[in-house]
């Protein structure tokens, strides 16, 4: 927000503006950041990593899909590469055959329930719901622009995306920065500057301008 007034962005102005970032910040915001660090808490980091970077894989698809973008014989190619390859590293070093043959007929007994809950405590899963939030949250960038500035955008996704967090926090967790100290405080502050805003704003200021690039041609 700091930079978009250095820059002299304009700030969201009307209804439709405010609903596509309020869209955008739940998706973006609140799911992404949410099933992110819960799958981060629950799987290993390089794993996790892998997982978050089919995030591409499933904008190519939906973009396809919703804006008829055209992805051509080696791009179809490299798609399926790369969803073979994210899913062979996703997949236990001890899963075999045997075990798939047992584990699909215990899913079918589960209720909805115990299968939400089975679900929620896999890291694998949640990254995996954390790379389509962010997919869908590049998708809906492009509705966002139509009415405000995207950098502008973005730190207001960011403030808005992270109330819910913030109160689920609260309800769920007892004194959670109780116990912080120094070097906690400044990870904090360099995950919010730079792998947040930093990158959040470059990330939608380069897929803004390939919106407008396919839009010219």
């Amino acid at each position: 927000m700091v930079a978009a007034a250095f820059m002299g962005k304009s700030q969201p102005q009307g209804w439709n503006a405010w609903l596509w970032i309020t869209i955008f910040a739940f998706v973006d915001g609140t799911l992404f950041q949410g099933f992110l660090v819960e799958g981060l808490v629950k799987t290993s980091a390089g794993l996790g990593s892998v997982i978050i970077d089919s995030q591409p894989l499933a904008v190519a698809l939906i973009s396809s899909w919703l804006f008829k973008e055209r992805i051509g014989l080696y791009g179809w190619l490299g798609l399926s590469i790369g969803a073979i390859g994210i899913s062979l590293i996703a997949l236990s070093d001890n899963l075999t055959f045997h075990d798939i043959h047992l584990f699909i007929p215990s899913i079918a007994e589960l209720s909805p329930y115990d299968m939400l809950l089975s679900f929620t405590e896999n890291g694998e899963h949640l990254m995996l719901v954390a790379a389509l939030s962010m997919a869908v949250g590049t998708i809906l960038i492009r509705f966002v622009s139509r009415y405000a500035d995207p950098i502008t955008s973005t730190g207001w996704h960011m403030i808005i995306g992270g109330l819910p967090l913030w109160f689920v926090s609260g309800i769920s967790e007892s004194n959670p920065l109780i116990n912080l100290g120094f070097s906690d405080w400044f990870i904090l502050g360099y995950m919010a500057v730079f792998g947040s805003a930093i990158a959040y704003g470059l990330f939608f200021i380069l897929r803004f301008k390939v919106i407008l690039s396919i839009s010219v041609h």
